[in-house]
């Protein structure tokens, strides 16, 4: 029951809310359609599992990006980023690796809203990490360090360099397979390329490509949520 409660609930809420897939009355859903993040990660950590608590932080880390919920991902980060290891530390999982990720991007993007050097700093570490982890695995990891690179330089606004890493962010996820991850950086290029009033052709061509990517992985709400940005 806890890890139903724990770990499926909050994912499967996420998946529908990526699918557009209403929750429907069973056990499974109610109990989504209940679960809030506070609550979740507290069940965690009473329960003292690394695995929940660790994997419930990088599922509501992961929702509140895609959908844009940056005010959101920034309160869970604020109050529980301290949960997620350091990257020198060992038994580092795929959640770590993920919650790292999502905070790294959330937080250039916070920093380009708010000016605060906490999130500068909070997405440089993020940025650290993914460079040294992309020189030990080029496969799982090369996409995610030019992405998080090219939000580095969309932050101090290095225009010539955060085109060249969207590029390559892209060209990597494609390159390794991971077509969600090149659905992200096509959206999020397309996203710095809109604001940028000559590169109204490039906004077209990410939003499109993203849009497309997120349909064949399967997320049909959110391919036509990034649609929108070209109308």
């Amino acid at each position: 029951m806890d890890f139903i409660e724990i770990h499926l609930a909050p994912f499967h809420k996420f998946l529908c809310s990526l699918t557009g897939t209403p929750l429907r009355s069973d056990f499974l859903s109610n109990l989504a359609s209940t679960c809030s993040y506070e609550t979740t990660i507290q069940r965690a950590k009473l329960k003292g599992d690394t695995l929940y608590k660790h994997g419930i932080l990088a599922t509501y880390l992961a929702e509140s990006f895609y959908h844009r919920n940056f005010y959101e991902a920034s309160q869970v980060i604020h109050n529980y980023s301290h949960c997620i290891p350091s990257a020198g530390q060992q038994n580092f999982g795929i959640a770590e690796f993920d919650s790292i990720f999502y905070i790294g991007l959330v937080s250039f993007h916070m920093a380009r809203e708010t000016h605060e050097q906490y999130w500068l700093d909070k997405g440089n570490a993020a940025l650290q990490s993914f460079e040294g982890w992309s020189k030990q695995c080029v496969w799982n990891f090369e996409n995610r360090y030019f992405l998080l690179k090219a939000e580095y330089h969309n932050t101090m606004k290095q225009t010539n360099a955060a085109v060249e890493a969207y590029d390559a962010s892209i060209e990597s996820a494609q390159r390794h397979r991971f077509i969600h991850l090149e659905a992200v950086a096509c959206e999020l290029a397309g996203h710095y390329f809109d604001s940028i009033p000559s590169a109204k052709k490039r906004t077209k061509e990410m939003v499109q490509k993203s849009s497309a990517l997120y349909l064949k992985w399967g997320a049909k709400e959110k391919a036509d949520e990034v649609a929108k940005l070209i109308g």
